[in-house]
C-alpha cells in the first residue's frame, strides 16, 4: 500500500509499505481522507519528538476492512472517523 512518510525533519516522502493487519483489538481502515494538522507541521519542521520514518495524518475517514477477534459493534465496510488521541 502506498502512505506518505516523514522520513526525517523536513522530508517527507510516498512509499510503498506493507498492508498492516487487524489485531485482537483493532480495526484495520482503508482511509479515504486524511487532513493535514498542526502536529503534522510540528513534526515536520522538528518541534514536536519523533522516531522517523513515521506516517503523519492522524484526523481521518475511511472504510473498514478488517476486524480483530475481539472487537464488536463494527463491521467490515462501515464508514469511520478517527482521532485517536
Amino acid at each position: 500500500m502506498k502512505a506518505v512518510r516523514l522520513e526525517a525533519v523536513g522530508s517527507i516522502a510516498l512509499r510503498e509499505v506493507d498492508k498492516p493487519s487487524a489485531g485482537a483489538d483493532d480495526l484495520l481502515v482503508r482511509i479515504e481522507a486524511c487532513g493535514v494538522c498542526g502536529t503534522d507541521r510540528h513534526l515536520f519542521h522538528g518541534e514536536f519528538p519523533c522516531k522517523p520514518p513515521v506516517t503523519p495524518g492522524h484526523e481521518f475517514s475511511g472504510i473498514i476492512e478488517a476486524i480483530g477477534s475481539s472487537v464488536t459493534g463494527f463491521s467490515v465496510g462501515d464508514r469511520v472517523t478517527g482521532d485517536p488521541n
